[in-house]
């Protein structure tokens, strides 16, 4: 049995439920609890009584589960290590409509949505988030705490760094190279190598500034 705790209270934390519901008509080893977090968003989404209130004073217990969902990579990776250190373990959620042959090769605390595909070889680190209707291509590696927008196109032998934002429908060509803490513009195509902490935007992209300088 898994008690599964969500990390978040607002939009992204709403959508990750309407997953794990589907999770739980085929898993009945699956219970939710409710969603922890500092701050509640959750009565416009009709889910206020799933609130438990912060995460700092809950105390895990043996069978619980924690699942962040939240979509800020900087958020995830924070967050990860603080549940790391207080030993809780992460769930790692995957659509029962997505296709991901090899789960042995994604991490731990991965939110995998609806109708994705994950390629053969394809590598993906700890706590990161594919949104609905993405691909990800043969012998791809991706590190850790990326979030990737709705349907994106991660094509073949990209290698994508720690704590990237991909915004919807970006795409990237066959081995294109991604830092880390790099922004990336919706509808961009990536198809190069780009460096760390870049802003980048556009069909070719190109990095248009520094994330410090937003």
């Amino acid at each position: 049995m898994k008690n599964i705790f969500f990390i978040g209270a607002g939009g992204f934390a709403s959508e990750c439920y309407c997953y794990l519901q589907d999770i739980m008509k085929v898993d009945k080893d699956i219970i939710f609890k409710g969603f922890l977090s500092t701050s509640n968003d959750l009565a416009q989404y009709g889910l206020s009584d799933l609130y438990l209130g912060s995460y700092d004073d809950y105390e895990f217990q043996e069978y619980d589960y924690a699942v962040i969902a939240i979509g800020t990579p900087s958020i995830r990776k924070q967050i990860y290590f603080m549940l790391k250190k207080r030993g809780v373990k992460l769930y790692t959620l995957i659509s029962p409509y997505s296709v991901v042959p090899e789960q042995k090769n994604l991490g731990e605390g991965s939110i995998i949505a609806n109708f994705v595909t994950i390629a053969a070889n394809a590598k993906i680190g700890v706590c990161n988030v594919i949104n609905s209707l993405s691909a990800v291509g043969h012998d791809v590696e991706i590190s850790n705490f990326n979030v990737i927008s709705s349907h994106a196109d991660i094509c073949g032998n990209t290698k994508i760094g720690n704590c990237n934002f991909f915004g919807s429908r970006c795409s990237t060509l066959p081995h294109t190279v991604i830092g880390d803490n790099n922004k990336i513009a919706a509808g961009s195509v990536l198809y190069k190598k780009y460096r760390d902490n870049n802003v980048i935007q556009g069909n070719p992209a190109v990095c248009i500034c520094k994330t410090e300088d937003l």
